[in-house]
Parts: C-alpha cells; sequence; structure tokens
C-alpha cells in the first residue's frame, strides 16, 4: 500500500540551504563553458566562485549558474537543501558533479522545509522542478526528510554514479517529467518511514532506470518501499539491468497503472532477490488499465512470494475492475522463490509465459490463480518443481543451473532447456548480452560452448 501523490507543496520561496555539488567528469570546459566551484571548507558566498575563491554553498552556485556552465563541488559535508529551477537546453546542458573526483555529501540532518501542519512535503533534499538538460553526476544524500533526489515537470535531466541513503521517501523519485535517465546510483534505506518507493517514476514518459544498485529499504515504512515502480499514466518506461535486493515487506520491480492508463513498459535484464514480497509483479491497484508490459531475461531468486506476478490486489475504496492487457513473460530464469510465476488477476488478458524457468519454488512453478486460462499463453516452459499447469510444449526436467546455491544460473551443457525454446518473441540477445539462435534456450541465459565463449578456441 502506497501514499499516491495528490497535492504538489512546491514553494518556490523556500529558503534552501545550499548544498555544495561536486564535477570532475565534466570539467572538460567547452569552448565558451564557465566552471562554477563551491567549496563548504574554504569558501565563502560573497566570492566570484572561481577554482581560487569557491563559494560555499551549491544553493548559491545554483542561483547564479546558466546554461553551458559546470558547478563543481570540492570534498565536504554541505548541510543544506539544493533547490533548482534553471532550463538549459540541449546544445548548453548543466553539469553538477564532485571537483577531481572529491567526496561531496549533502546532509539534511535537521532540514525540514514543509509546514507544520503538513504529514505529506513531497519534494526533496536535491530537488529539480521545472528543470531541462541538467546532469547530477557523483553526490552522496543521506537522511533526507522527505526525498532524496526528487524532479517534477522537468525534461532531459539525467541522475547518474549517485547514491542515496536513509531517505524518509524516494531515493529517487520522478513526477510528471519526460526522458529522464536514472543511471549507476546506489539508493540504500529509502522509504524510511514515509511512502512511495525508493526509485518512483510517476506520471511521467520515455524515461530509462538502468544499471542502479537498490537495497534495504526502510523497516518501519508502511506506506511503500518497493525497489522500482513505474506508475500512475507513466509510459514508455526501461528499467533494466538493475541489482535490487533485500527488501524488507515489498517488491522488488513493479508496473502499477494505479487509477491512471499506464502503458508500454519493458522490464529485462535485472537480477531481483531476497525481497519480502514477489520479485517482479504487474498490477492495476486503482481500475487504470495496465498495458503493452515486456519482462524478459530478468534472473529472480529467494523472493518470498511469486518470482514474477499479475496481480489482482486493489488499495482503492470501491474499485472492482484491475484491468491488465497485453503482458509477455519471456526468457526469464526463476529460482527458489514462494511461487515461480503466478496469474492471480480475474481481469488480465493477453498474457504470454514462454521459454521461462521456474525451478525449485517454495510453492507451486505456475500459478493460474484467478486469471482465466483461455486468456494465458503458456509455452515452452521449463519446470523444475511442482506446477499446477505446465502449458504446451512444457519441459519438466531439472534446469540444469551451473551452481543455483551461489546464483550462478548460466546453463551445464546437459541442461534441457537448451534449443528447447520458442523463437517467437524471444530477446534477441540474452542477459549477458549474447546473440540467441534461431532455436533459442529457455531461460535467461543462451549456453554457450566455452570453446567459444570468449570468441576463440580454447
Amino acid at each position: 500500500m502506497k501514499i499516491k501523490r495528490r497535492t504538489f507543496l512546491k514553494n518556490a520561496c523556500l529558503s534552501a540551504i545550499g548544498l555544495p555539488l561536486s564535477l570532475s567528469a565534466y570539467a572538460r570546459n567547452k569552448q565558451g563553458t564557465t566552471n562554477l566551484y563551491v567549496s563548504i571548507i574554504d569558501g565563502n558566498d560573497n566570492n566570484p566562485g572561481t577554482l581560487t575563491q569557491p563559494f560555499k554553498t551549491i544553493q548559491k552556485a545554483v542561483n547564479i549558474v546558466q546554461a553551458g556552465q559546470n558547478i563543481l563541488i570540492k570534498s565536504g559535508v554541505y548541510n543544506e537543501r539544493i533547490v533548482l529551477n534553471i532550463a538549459a537546453t540541449q546544445q548548453l546542458p548543466i553539469n553538477i558533479a564532485p571537483f577531481a573526483n572529491d567526496v561531496v555529501i549533502i546532509d539534511g540532518t535537521g532540514i525540514t522545509w514543509f509546514p507544520a501542519s503538513s504529514t505529506t512535503p513531497f519534494n526533496g533534499l536535491f530537488d529539480l522542478f521545472n528543470c531541462a538538460y541538467i546532469t547530477v553526476s557523483g553526490l552522496t544524500i543521506i537522511h533526507s526528510t522527505y526525498a532524496g533526489f526528487f524532479m517534477e515537470d522537468c525534461t532531459n535531466i539525467t541522475i547518474q554514479n549517485c547514491q542515496t541513503d536513509d531517505t524518509v521517501s524516494s531515493g529517487i523519485g520522478v513526477w510528471t517529467s519526460r526522458n529522464i535517465t536514472i543511471n549507476n546510483n546506489r539508493v540504500h534505506l529509502a522509504c524510511n518511514g514515509g511512502g512511495e518507493e525508493c526509485i518512483t517514476i510517476a506520471t511521467s514518459s520515455f524515461c530509462e532506470v538502468k544499471n542502479n544498485e537498490v537495497l534495504n529499504n526502510g523497516s518501519n515504512g508502511i506506506l511503500g518501499g518497493e525497489g522500482i515502480d513505474a506508475k500512475q499514466g507513466s509510459h514508455h518506461i526501461m528499467i533494466h539491468h538493475n541489482h535490487i535486493h533485500h527488501l524488507n515487506s515489498r517488491l522488488g520491480i513493479y508496473a502499477d497503472a494505479y487509477d491512471t492508463f499506464t502503458h508500454d513498459i519493458e522490464i529485462f535484464n535485472n537480477r531481483v532477490h531476497d525481497c519480502s514480497e514477489s520479485g517482479i509483479a504487474v498490477a492495476s491497484e486503482g481500475g487504470g488499465l495496465l498495458q503493452n508490459v515486456k519482462i524478459y531475461n530478468n534472473i529472480v531468486y529467494n523472493n518470498l512470494y511469486g518470482g514474477i506476478e499479475i496481480g489482482g490486489w486493489t488499495t482503492v475504496a470501491g474499485t472492482t475492475v484491475t484491468p491488465i492487457d497485453n503482458v509477455t513473460i519471456i526468457n526469464n530464469s526463476l529460482h527458489n522463490n514462494g511461487d515461480g510465476i503466478n496469474f492471480d488477476n480475474v481481469h488480465a488478458q493477453n498474457i504470454v509465459a514462454r521459454n521461462n524457468i521456474c525451478s525449485q519454488s517454495n510453492g507451486l512453478e505456475l500459478v493460474v490463480g484467478a486469471t482465466p486460462l483461455a486468456q494465458i499463453t503458456i509455452e515452452n516452459n521449463l519446470i523444475d518443481g511442482n506446477t499446477q499447469q505446465t502449458g504446451s510444449s512444457a519441459v519438466v526436467a531439472s534446469a540444469g543451473f551451473v551452481d543455483a546455491l551461489n546464483q550462478d544460473f548460466h546453463l551445464q551443457s546437459s541442461s534441457s532447456a537448451i534449443n528447447a525454446g520458442l523463437f517467437n518473441l524471444a530477446p534477441v540477445k540474452d542477459y549477458d548480452g549474447n546473440i540467441r539462435d534461431a532455436q533459442p534456450d529457455i531461460g535467461a541465459f543462451e549456453f554457450l560452448d566455452v570453446i567459444f565463449k570468449h570468441g576463440f578456441e580454447i
């Protein structure tokens, strides 16, 4: 159950504490570009912001930065809140990052930015509103009263190589935005006492969430805490190559229409394990249509409930219809989950489960619950354990993993999954990026003979 965002409490007049940022990767000084420097140790906001006379706060630099400039932040702990409202351009972007690989920490201890009467502040310790063409790299955010990084009504924003630790709400939250990239960040102890998800993509479009590690959500958060969620009207979202693990009382990756048409979401090449609910799930909690979801090449193991779940639950009073249409679940490797794949939505239609390995679940491998069997195509899956429904052309055999105990889910040469899949809708490449042939293997990995594995004979 999650608090859904309904009001915006953005206050343009906030006396935000400026958070110093650092830029090393972007200190390339394109022709005509000027760097602004920040140092909590020897800076002064009355300085001109040069390398030898830096500002003291990040907010000071943010207040005067112009399109085409970089903000480079020197090492230190910056106890301030950063608020950006800057529209740069594709030709003249703004980059904010540590200086020369310095360690920059933005600490929200003691900082609040919403009325005492409000229990839903929204916004973040590093807050972007109506911004464009900004890249934020290499920063660490800790102890935020609400979100860590938060953006609203933004376009063409990248958050990369950053860390968040101990945020009451999302580590990274994206709302009503477009063309957003969330890349190679570490989100730890998010949703620690509050709602939303560790990484939230809400009412947004054309966003990419990739290469992130999400772990250990807050133990006392009862209103949210899923790992990565694309929800509530979002569309054309790619969630891939993420590592989500050890989440308390919540699932790993979620696509939820809530009460708004949500569509065209791809969830692929992720590793999801040791979550206290399902590994990957799709749902329509408030009756909005969820349509066109592709789930492929994922490795999902040791999760308490389903490895992959077509959910039928609701969280909105009066919701009686939870529509889901056109979901493909193809070439995933599932091991030691509560169930393998669970079809539990009475209104779901056009569901395909093909070329998946469902192995050693604690319950059943394929569970056809509420979803009408006529709406599910189940074919060419490998079943290693108990099953309710095998579907057509099922392979009932040992999965033949190299070493499942140590989480190596590549195939042994003797695996029955080899050449047992169907080509129809199979991903062109496997989890490792290897090309599948015309007779693909079942599961996330295509078997390669070791002789040719590295492109030359061994």
